[in-house]
């Protein structure tokens, strides 16, 4: 039988989480049960979970762990930021994900990643072979494309093309930094711009708030917020940047270009593979520079918008839901 680990349910939706919602809503409920019973965290998922599994259970998990004791699973790992860059991390989580994750990869039956960047890392930092990692791309919802004469209401005071966006968690591989200091030094928010930061902190990571700029009233942070208000801040927003250090894929970007919104990405990682030519890109860590394409976001041609709408409209979950079900066809 073909189960899903179901312990993203109890999560805050942030990026992974949002990946195993779109996916397993897209596979067919007639094959499908969901393993979980509203117990949160690993001890669930390690001593729990596997129990209720029989050897020949295909358990799908989506969230970058699952049940080390059961070998006829197949991983979703995102990315292994957590082995490059254990300082960006709480000492807990580090530990429990350096001994958990090679195990892990050791004994499933094959694992999932999102983009080519994570599958050379995962290759080389967890010592499995390439045959055993498949890339699925991650998909876009429909419900970013931004709605023709659409006329909202914007909360926390913006006004509609006067705000540059930045979705993130308050995670320092994010990098929020360098944005802010590019901010600082640009000339939007005294053209009367807004910069606004959406998202919300997490354990996982350490001094999360140190990225804060402590007084700049031109910048905002939202917290974390739920879809609808996302969607609308994404549609309504001048232009999007997004200076992250370090991305197993880099969702947020293709959902602004979905939203018609132009794009600045850094070049690091998997971004440069998913942006290609339909972003403004740059070192992030060069704060000259981001400043300058900064400056340039709420001006950019619509044509080269339409063309980054077209490329984001490619990436679908249907597709990647597709190519699921026929890796698991083959695993079974």
């Amino acid at each position: 039988m073909l189960l899903i680990n179901g312990k993203y349910q109890n999560q805050v939706v942030t990026g992974v989480q949002r990946v195993a919602h779109e996916l397993s809503g897209g596979l067919p409920y007639g094959h499908i049960q969901v393993a979980g019973d509203g117990l949160k965290g690993h001890f669930y998922e390690q001593f729990i979970l596997p129990f209720k599994l029989s050897r020949n259970d295909l358990l799908i998990s989506f969230c970058n762990t699952g049940p080390i004791f059961h070998r006829n699973q197949v991983v979703y790992i995102h990315d292994v930021a957590v082995l490059e860059h254990p300082e960006w991390f709480s000492k807990s989580f580090r530990l429990l994900y350096r001994v958990m994750l090679p195990l892990l990869a050791r004994r499933c039956k094959t694992i999932v990643t999102v983009s080519e960047y994570s599958k050379e890392k995962i290759c080389q930092l967890l010592s499995v072979p390439a045959s055993k990692v498949h890339v699925i791309e991650n998909g876009v919802s429909d419900r970013f494309a931004a709605e023709e004469g659409g006329d909202y209401e914007l909360s926390y005071g913006l006004e509609k093309k006067k705000y540059i966006l930045s979705v993130s968690s308050m995670d320092p591989r994010k990098n929020m930094v360098s944005v802010i200091q590019a901010w600082e030094a640009s000339g939007l928010h005294q053209a009367g711009y807004k910069l606004v930061f959406a998202g919300g902190g997490n354990a996982s990571f350490s001094n999360a708030n140190d990225n804060k700029a402590q007084d700049c009233s031109s910048i905002i942070y939202t917290g974390y917020v739920e879809d609808d208000v996302l969607v609308n801040l994404y549609q309504q927003a001048a232009g999007f940047v997004y200076m992250s250090l370090y991305e197993g894929f880099g969702l947020p970007v293709l959902e602004a270009m979905k939203a018609g919104v132009p794009v600045l990405a850094s070049n690091t990682t998997s971004l440069a593979e998913v942006v290609g030519d339909y972003g403004l890109s740059c070192d992030p860590l060069d704060i000259k520079e981001i400043t300058n394409l900064m400056n340039e976001l709420p001006y950019q041609e619509d044509g080269f918008v339409s063309k980054a709408k077209l490329y984001a409209d490619s990436f679908s979950w249907n597709k990647a839901v597709d190519k699921l079900q026929a890796l698991l066809k083959e695993v079974e």
